[in-house]
């Protein structure tokens, strides 16, 4: 809310103040409260503060500006974060592929959404419920209903990933957009019969 965020800043200025030496989790509270408050512009601010401050950024860092460009709907600058992280040392999360493939997905960027979606399968990153639930998302978002029934599929047969009422949501949604009212219907069945 505003409200962390305000009293985030107010700390900040207070240690600011009496010259306490920030690191990276000071730093990580603000982008996160920034994020939180879809302040994404005050995210990316104060990752250029840590900069001109010599502390490092971390991956929770990064994941914390990617979720603030996400909810604000800045998968450019997402995808910015995003690549600037492939080419440090930091690692990729899960967290980091979820709220990238998030960014694009509110963005109707299915296809960049996918491409992320078949980056994290080529790392040690496990896919979660989330990345299965937002790839879905995003395919239905881009009229692409069998690629939203494919990712359905696969997530089901995943030993890791469970499939949720979400999972099973966002895929009759994409049918439902394409006007696949039938296929929506045989996954409702499915859905009714699965929960």
């Amino acid at each position: 809310s505003n409200c962390a965020l305000d009293l985030t800043l107010l700390a900040l200025s207070w240690h600011d103040i009496n010259k306490f030496e920030l690191n990276c989790y000071h730093y990580n509270v603000v982008i996160d409260a920034c994020a939180k408050s879809n302040v994404w512009t005050m995210a990316l601010k104060f990752l250029t503060v840590m900069v001109q401050a010599n502390v490092e950024w971390d991956t929770i860092t990064c994941n914390a500006a990617i979720s603030a460009c996400e909810k604000s709907g800045k998968w450019e600058k997402a995808m910015q974060l995003f690549d600037l992280m492939t080419q440090s040392t930091l690692e990729l999360d899960v967290i980091t592929f979820n709220a990238s493939i998030s960014a694009c997905e509110k963005s109707y960027k299915w296809e960049m959404a996918m491409h992320l979606f078949s980056v994290i399968a080529q790392t040690n990153v496990e896919l979660s419920t989330v990345t299965f639930n937002a790839a879905i998302t995003a395919c239905g978002m881009g009229g692409e209903w069998r690629k939203a029934l494919h990712l359905l599929s696969i997530a089901a047969t995943c030993n890791r990933v469970k499939t949720d009422a979400i999972s099973f949501s966002t895929a009759m949604s994409a049918c439902e957009k394409c006007s696949e009212w039938e296929k929506a219907l045989l996954l409702f069945r499915e859905m009714a019969q699965s929960y």
